[in-house]
């Protein structure tokens, strides 16, 4: 089990990653300020954001997604 933040990422400053139904977006919070300091497309109503295992990657899982054939 981990218990602490590996080396590589201690440097990152700590965000929160919001799934923002109404503008089809993730946004991106600074939780010191609460102020939205980023913001990515993502396609019709994104529900959650999960980080890879290696934490190099955030997933958006996407409810309005068309499945690919």
């Amino acid at each position: 089990m981990l218990t602490e933040v590996p080396e590589s990422l201690r440097d990152i400053p700590e965000r929160v990653y919001v799934p923002n139904v109404s503008g089809a977006t993730v946004d991106v919070i600074d939780p010191e300020t609460y102020e939205v300091v980023d913001s990515y497309p993502v396609g019709q109503i994104p529900h959650h954001v999960t980080p890879s295992y290696d934490m190099t990657e955030l997933y958006v899982n996407n409810e309005g997604s068309t499945p690919s054939p």
